[in-house]
């Protein structure tokens, strides 16, 4: 799937900063937290679904079904090559699911890595559902796809779990009872 780039289109670049907009707004409310969170979810799964299935050219050409299955192959090129298309392809896969990672991250309940691993989790099991969907709509499957959107669900995780673990330990402090000062 060599990727354009997150924001390969202005209504794909709008998509991504509302849900960014709506998950900062959100947090700052305190109630409309988990729906801003919904929100973002929803419109980062819109926005990957548009650029790596729905653009045109965004996932190779039509009608050419292949697989790289060679691990490291794409990465080492465009590491190879900064900021050139494979570059650009490698930031690109890893930034497109850090905003994921992060909304899920903060949606599951539990501590640091309850939420860590399944939102990792999520993001690997949503990448390999669409290079599968890339190659059954005779497209370019790679297995370096699904290592760079991992990369960005564990790295947008690793921040979603700290924040919510951050944040929940403060309004627990909010929420416990004062010692009362004794009577005189």
């Amino acid at each position: 799937m060599p990727l354009l780039a997150p924001f390969a289109s202005p209504e794909l670049a709008v998509a991504l900063v509302a849900a960014l907009v709506v998950l900062v707004l959100g947090v700052m409310r305190g109630r409309a937290a988990r729906l801003a969170l919904w929100m973002a979810v929803a419109f980062n799964v819109a926005a990957i679904v548009g650029v790596t299935l729905l653009l045109p050219g965004a996932a190779g050409e039509s009608g050419t079904r292949y697989a790289n299955l060679t691990p490291l192959q794409e990465i080492e090129r465009g590491l190879e090559n900064p900021g050139s298309g494979p570059w650009l392809n490698l930031v690109g896969n890893v930034a497109m699911f850090i905003p994921l990672g992060i909304a899920v991250a903060c949606l599951i309940p539990g501590g640091f890595w309850r939420r860590l691993l399944t939102a990792t989790g999520l993001g690997v099991v949503f990448t390999g559902a669409i290079e599968f969907l890339q190659f059954g709509l005779s497209r370019v499957a790679d297995i370096d796809d699904i290592i760079l959107n991992s990369t960005g669900a564990f790295m947008g995780a690793v921040v979603g779990a700290a924040v919510s673990v951050i944040v929940g330990s403060i309004r627990a402090r909010r929420t416990a009872p004062k010692d009362s000062p004794p009577a005189p």
